[in-house]
């Protein structure tokens, strides 16, 4: 990461859609100042990058909180707590592209969900969710080739499983719950995140399994162009 880099996706999720524009502003030690403006949320703001050397430990716009944001329509905050994001490249080198790594966060926001018909508010505080990541081959195979509107990508593949206690309330009333989503990525190395789906997620309440989003989860995000600096 470096001053100046540039990233711009597309962003689809439910109704809703635009673009995600994220830049470096600069670069500090292990930390990096990014501008993030999400036209899909109207939201703007700054975040930061947090990584140890090559090792990327937390970057709050590509984690939890897309994953779960997009699939209840909602706000979604993802506080880091331990783990890792993303490992650095000798590891995954010394282990031939097989690997699997976690991070944990806490989870804390609020949307719409459908179930049976009804509308119901569903807010989530402070939820423990433990997110795991895994490449599904090893070697060559566990990367594929992507076209994006930035191009064609040789990217690695990548699933990633969140879940945890759910802990919030539903129409006010109190609630704990189990929560479990799931995204596929495809990173392409020295540029970042070119793809993401969304899988599924749900919320297991009262004995009932309530998907976050009863109409399928069609969220995507595709990278549309890239801005490297010398």
């Amino acid at each position: 990461m470096k001053a100046g880099y540039e990233w711009n996706y597309q962003v689809t999720a439910r109704s809703r859609s635009g673009e995600v524009h994220m830049k470096v502003l600069s670069v500090d030690g292990s930390q990096g100042l990014v501008a993030v403006q999400n036209q899909s949320r109207g939201l703007n703001g700054q975040t930061y990058v947090v990584c140890d050397r090559d090792i990327i430990i937390n970057f709050p716009s590509l984690n939890a909180e897309l994953l779960l944001g997009n699939a209840l329509d909602g706000t979604m905050r993802a506080d880091y707590v331990s783990g890792v994001l993303a490992p650095n490249e000798a590891a995954f080198a010394g282990n031939n592209w097989a690997l699997a790594w976690s991070g944990r966060y806490l989870i804390s926001g609020s949307g719409m969900v459908k179930f049976r018909g009804s509308d119901f508010n569903l807010v989530l505080n402070s939820s423990d969710i433990t997110m795991t990541c895994q490449t599904l081959a090893s070697g060559e195979a566990a990367l594929e080739s992507v076209t994006v509107t930035a191009g064609t990508f040789r990217a690695l593949k990548v699933v990633c499983v969140g879940q945890g206690q759910g802990l919030g309330t539903i129409n006010g009333s109190p609630i704990t719950g189990w929560v479990t989503a799931q995204s596929t990525q495809w990173f392409a190395p020295y540029v970042g995140l070119v793809k993401m789906k969304s899988d599924y997620a749900n919320l297991d309440v009262f004995g009932f399994t309530i998907p976050l989003d009863t109409n399928g989860l069609n969220g995507s995000v595709e990278l549309r162009n890239f801005v490297q600096t010398p």
